[in-house]
């Protein structure tokens, strides 16, 4: 059997009393006897005053106390589903910013790959020709200031991802591993000349 509730109909209220207190209830917490019996007639709000029996009907039902606790029950209700609604929503954000975070450091992997096959890929081969004759083939068409950008970026969308510092002037040009390895496999196959004109030009976006 469903527990009688305060604001449910109680045992011996008669008909015409709990139509009253239905109105009165449902006010909200502005209600008032004189509101409620306006409401009942279809009258204009403060037109006209309750009638003595609406002050008895509420003393004999307790009509403030079971209209307190239906406030009560209905800021409950408002609570849990604001809560839910808050829970449902940092759900959501901490999927977002794991996707956001997983995008980053696929964008970064993409771009130390690119800046590896840059650094391992010859700057220019030449062949000479049947009589001697020099042919310079440049197959692309970079320069040291491409890896360095590539490497910037790479580092910056990790420490983004990582919820690391990215401001240049905080970490005082710091290098992570990643970057540290990608300099050793730069050392093996550029000549040092190219390697002190990468990092001359990391060290020159850095002060920007």
């Amino acid at each position: 059997m469903t527990e009688r509730r305060p604001w449910d109909r109680q045992p011996g209220e008669k008909p015409k009393p709990w139509a009253a207190f239905r109105i009165y209830r449902d006010l909200g917490k502005g209600r008032s006897q004189d509101l409620a019996y306006c409401r009942s007639k279809g009258l204009p709000d403060g037109s006209k005053t309750a009638p003595g029996f609406y002050s008895e009907w509420s003393s004999a039902n307790d009509w403030t106390v079971r209209a307190a606790a239906y406030d009560a029950h209905l800021d409950a209700i408002a609570q849990e589903a604001a809560e839910k609604a808050t829970a449902a929503q940092a759900a959501e954000n901490a999927r977002l910013r794991e996707a956001a975070k997983a995008d980053e450091l696929a964008v970064a992997d993409e771009l130390v790959a690119r800046a590896r096959a840059m650094m391992n890929f010859p700057l220019q081969r030449q062949e000479r020709s049947v009589d001697g004759t020099q042919v310079t083939i440049e197959p692309v068409k970079w320069h040291q200031g491409h890896v360095a950008t590539y490497l910037e970026l790479a580092s910056k969308l990790r420490r983004l991802a990582l919820g690391m510092e990215t401001d240049r002037a905080k970490i005082d040009v710091e290098i992570d591993r990643e970057l540290e390895a990608i300099f050793d496999v730069a050392a093996s196959v550029l000549p040092q000349e190219w390697m002190d004109a990468l990092m001359a030009a990391l060290e020159a976006r850095a002060k920007k």
